[in-house]
């Protein structure tokens, strides 16, 4: 089986601002290695897929991934939800049984992923989103799992999300669920945590990694 793994947003930003946060991909690759990559490569043959925007580090980027295919934007006037769109646009028409949604500066705990409940099947998010998953469907955007036969259904909603964000000027994915449980059914979604409700900065998943500057 195919298993595309599909990296999306920023991979190197150093800098004193407050938003976003500074980070480097350099930080989670050995993690990126070990934690996902050495694990699935039992199970899958792994394709990799990357989307993210333009610094001196690109060429380092492409030699440490070694991506099947790579996108590169500029970073100025971006939409973290625009990107997202265009990062599926190239899994389009690929051979691929199964993706998987990540990110450049996510470091997984030793073992987590193994705990975790992925349903081959269904769409699979990570978890619900602590104090906000009553209030707004809001989900994980981190991490996620799914058949490539949800690609279409999944880049539709995305694009409705991008056109009717839950709060004016919202550019996170947290809320697409509410598109995809209409477009796909409640009964094709599956929780890997279950019922745990968790923040997606802060989980005993992973550990999102800052750079220091």
């Amino acid at each position: 089986m195919k298993l595309g793994i599909n990296l999306v947003g920023i991979s190197h930003l150093l800098h004193k601002e407050r938003h976003p946060v500074a980070r480097t991909y350099k930080n989670c690759l050995d993690n990126f290695h070990d934690e996902l990559c050495k694990p699935l490569t039992k199970k899958f043959d792994i394709q990799i897929y990357l989307t993210t925007y333009i610094t001196e580090e690109v060429q380092n980027i492409v030699n440490a991934y070694k991506p099947k295919k790579a996108l590169f934007l500029d970073y100025k006037n971006s939409h973290q939800i625009k990107s997202y769109i265009m990062s599926l646009e190239l899994m389009e028409n690929e051979n691929l049984d199964y993706v998987m949604m990540t990110r450049f500066d996510i470091a997984f705990f030793p073992g987590k992923l193994k705990e975790l409940n992925f349903d081959s099947n269904k769409f699979n998010f990570l978890c619900k989103e602590e104090r906000y998953w009553y209030n707004y469907g809001f989900v994980n955007d981190c991490f996620m799992f799914f058949p490539i036969k949800y690609l279409p259904q999944y880049k539709k909603c995305c694009i409705e999300l991008l056109n009717n964000p839950p709060r004016p000027g919202l550019t996170d994915m947290h809320g697409v669920h509410k598109f995809l449980r209409k477009e796909i059914g409640d009964e094709n979604i599956n929780f890997m945590t279950g019922e745990n409700h968790y923040v997606s900065n802060c989980n005993p998943i992973y550990d999102l990694r800052r750079a220091e500057v």
